[in-house]
């Protein structure tokens, strides 16, 4: 392709502008979970962005109301570390950081949070899993991307 064919190229191209100003940040307080909060709150201090950080109780857990308050959360749950990490990591960064927990089918549940926020991208981290387990457990990253409208970030386990 020659310079003159490239520029009119470029020409007919749109500048293009991504506005993101509230993050769906979901976690279950696992390593994934952990470095997607890392970049969440990286993207929000970057995009002068708020993040709203969600922890979904499975329909099979152990909590009966639809939104659970921090203090039995805190005595009940081992992944409120999760949403307690997210908020530590916002406030060294001054990041506005809302954390809630909720109840339902986790993949549902999350997008939902995701619309009903009014979010401009949902992260996930994305356990990894291979073979017999992923098959048997499924991918909670992998059924967002698949029924969200709204963009997704998955961020890989390291």
């Amino acid at each position: 392709m020659t310079q003159e064919a490239n520029n009119s190229e470029l020409k007919s191209l749109k500048n293009v502008d991504v506005q993101i100003k509230k993050i769906l940040l979901a976690t279950d307080g696992s390593i994934p979970a952990i470095q997607a909060t890392e970049y969440s709150v990286a993207l929000a201090k970057v995009m002068g962005a708020k993040i709203k950080a969600v922890f979904v109780e499975s329909d099979d857990g152990i909590f009966t109301d639809g939104i659970i308050d921090k203090e039995s959360l805190k005595e009940s749950h081992p992944s409120s570390a999760g949403l307690e990490v997210a908020q530590l990591y916002a406030k060294k960064n001054n990041v506005v950081c809302e954390t809630v927990v909720i109840r339902g089918s986790i993949v549902k549940a999350i997008i939902k949070a995701a619309e009903d926020y009014g979010a401009n991208i949902i992260i996930v981290g994305n356990t990894g899993r291979t073979g017999l387990r992923r098959v048997a457990l499924g991918s909670v990253a992998e059924a967002v991307v698949k029924n969200s409208r709204i963009p997704v970030l998955v961020l890989k386990a390291n």
